[in-house]
């Protein structure tokens, strides 16, 4: 090789170690590297083409050692960390949302048992009109149903019944005694 083929081999090696394409060597930017790149003694480098191992290692000084492929994925993995540490607020944000909608429920539905309880308990309005359901007896509009179980992370899960008439919404999960009943 001539002193020209030399300089054009170490010149194209330079580029491709820069852009993290290397042929023949391990890629990484230094010298024995760029030597084994260029297919070229190292020798050449260090003694001959001296301009050229100059600017090498400007370059290399001016890219803080790394090749223009690994600066493209690092900043692909500072883009991907910050849309995962979204992600992960946005999960918290709707984790607490869930477990403050599952307590406001649960309260609800204690709350809502009692009412019936209570309103089983009172005779009656006279001026209503309205008598109240036989013991036993489910109102014809009850044909669906919710209940509420919880889980140790307090996630929230709505099971509906559909037209499941066995059991009325005032139940207590898990059986089929009406709360404030003896009995079935």
């Amino acid at each position: 090789m001539t002193d020209e083929d030399d300089r054009r081999a170490i010149t194209a090696a330079m580029q491709r170690l820069f852009a993290g394409t290397p042929l023949r060597s391990s890629g990484k930017l230094d010298i024995v590297s760029l030597a084994q790149e260029a297919g070229v003694k190292r020798i050449k480098l260090t003694h001959k083409h001296t301009d050229l191992k100059d600017l090498f290692y400007a370059q290399r000084r001016t890219r803080d050692g790394v090749p223009d492929n690994e600066v493209k994925l690092r900043e692909q993995i500072a883009a991907l960390q910050k849309t995962n540490q979204s992600l992960r607020d946005e999960r918290d944000r709707y984790r607490l949302t869930s477990e403050t909608f599952a307590r406001a429920l649960h309260v609800l539905t204690i709350e809502n048992d009692n009412f019936r309880r209570d309103a089983r308990n009172l005779p009656p309005h006279p001026s209503s009109g309205l008598r109240p359901f036989a013991p036993g007896r489910t109102p014809p509009a009850w044909n669906v149903h919710s209940e509420v179980r919880s889980s140790p992370r307090m996630s929230l899960t709505v099971v509906l019944a559909g037209s499941d008439m066995a059991r009325p919404p005032h139940t207590l999960p898990g059986t089929s005694r009406w709360p404030g009943r003896s009995g079935s």
